[in-house]
């Protein structure tokens, strides 16, 4: 393994729209389960959209 130059690093940087939405579908399935396990249905469907909203946040703060 070796380092990266600067223009090599431009290219690799971030996984652009695709991971965002990616990572922001796991974050919202992690929340659902967490969010299920305390609360049942209501717990899910309030986890999953917590954690996607956090998700958006996160993606639109970062790009």
């Amino acid at each position: 393994m070796r380092e990266l130059k600067v223009s090599e690093m431009k290219e690799v940087q971030g996984g652009g729209a695709a991971g965002g939405i990616a990572m922001t579908l796991a974050g919202g399935w992690a929340g659902a389960v967490a969010g299920f396990a305390i609360g049942g249905p209501i717990g899910g469907l309030i986890g999953y959209g917590l954690s996607t909203l956090v998700g958006v946040g996160y993606t639109l703060a970062t790009s």
